[in-house]
């Protein structure tokens, strides 16, 4: 449509962006809330306590397929995409276009995956984007996103940890204690005894081919009885063992030790997505559980997504220390000896190439499978900035 007249239609819109900046700015609040109240519970609660609270287990939550075969709203998604595609932010001069649009880009695709015309609509508008005469036609959808969004809002606003960050000081005291006295009851009532857990010294994690070998072999190096898959005397490397399917790796439980450092190597995507396409198709099945990779997706969209799910993951264990297997040995080293670590310099695997094979680079990949879709370049590229490598597209 040329200029949408319906008053209902652009008050619906302005109400929901409105409810979305609204939301934006609850959710940094509650987030802050959050760390402020663990923070301070953190001082307080004893070791059953936390036990207790994180007995629940883990759900696994899949990529969010998209809920709809609407082909009005992917339509309107295209043309939101053609202006502020990566590639367009990438060649924007201005930081705060860039920002901008690498924004809307994030909520275009949030749109288009949960179906929310709302959301597309408001980031047309903000683009200048001439709306479709498809999109008026969408008054009672837009108005489910709206109060979906509302509740959002009113959950997090109604929360115990939202009366405690905006309580006096006096009465934020009160409430801890009584969070902390539920929190006793329920231990009291639904925990089994503590297990005394067996002290390990090393827990090496990764993703499969980004220096797990390697960093068992430095390690050993070293001086430390470390094993690559299996239990050694002073720990193990062993990048399968952030989940509970035990058919590719010893039969051990993560959380049945108490790992005095835990170790979190990373290695340049640009050598390791070749390398996992070509020579971790052993894992493939595996990681897919997990991951949420399928069989139709290229390798490439497959190593992305396996990269930064093995990555999320073992960011929640919070590991000791990451480091890079390419130039942050030395750095690892002088963590483990500032942290009384009995071990000795040894150069023998300093930087060398450990279980490595010949396979196609990534650019004669890319001219096989071609580029992955913006969200994936986002995705990977926000990877290399948190580890200090340069962007791969």
């Amino acid at each position: 449509m040329s200029d949408p007249k319906s008053r209902i239609f652009k008050r619906l819109i302005r109400e929901y962006e409105f409810l979305l900046e609204d939301f934006n700015d609850v959710a940094e609040i509650h987030k802050q809330a959050n760390i402020e109240m663990n923070t301070e519970l953190n001082k307080h609660r004893t070791q059953s306590e936390f036990d207790a609270e994180h007995s629940q287990p883990e759900i696994k939550v899949d990529e969010i397929e998209p809920k709809h075969n609407d082909k009005d709203l992917k339509k309107l998604f295209r043309k939101i995409v053609f202006v502020c595609h990566p590639d367009k932010v990438r060649a924007e001069a201005d930081s705060k276009r860039k920002a901008d649009l690498a924004t809307y880009y994030e909520q275009a695709v949030t749109a288009n995956d949960e179906g929310n015309w709302a959301l597309m609509v408001v980031v047309a508008v903000k683009l200048e984007i001439e709306l479709p005469e498809e999109a008026e036609a969408q008054v009672e959808k837009i108005q489910e996103d709206a109060r979906l969004l509302k509740e959002k809002i009113d959950a997090m606003t109604q929360s115990y940890v939202w009366q405690w960050y905006y309580a006096e000081e006096a009465k934020r005291k009160e409430m801890v204690d009584m969070y902390l006295n539920m929190l006793t009851r329920a231990t009291q009532t639904t925990l089994a005894p503590v297990v005394q857990k067996e002290s390990k010294l090393i827990l090496g994690l990764g993703h499969p081919r980004t220096g797990t070998v390697y960093i068992t072999k430095l390690l050993q190096s070293w001086g430390l009885d470390v094993g690559h898959g299996i239990m050694g005397e002073h720990g193990t490397v062993d990048w399968s063992l952030i989940t509970d399917d035990k058919s590719l790796s010893q039969d051990i439980d993560l959380k049945g030790f108490d790992w005095q450092h835990i170790i979190y190597c990373v290695r340049n995507p640009k050598d390791s997505i070749p390398s996992i396409i070509e020579l971790a198709n052993d894992s493939l099945e595996f990681r897919s559980k997990f991951a949420g990779l399928k069989s139709n997706e290229s390798p490439i969209v497959q190593a992305i997504k396996s990269i930064c799910h093995w990555d999320l993951i073992i960011q929640k264990i919070d590991p000791n220390i990451i480091f890079r297997v390419e130039d942050e040995s030395l750095d690892l080293f002088n963590y483990l000896k500032s942290e009384n670590v009995n071990l000795t310099w040894n150069e023998e695997f300093l930087n060398q190439k450990i279980n490595t094979k010949e396979h196609k680079s990534l650019d004669q990949l890319l001219g096989i499978y071609g580029k992955p879709s913006g969200r994936y370049r986002v995705m990977i590229n926000a990877y290399c900035e948190r580890y200090g490598y340069d962007s791969l597209f």
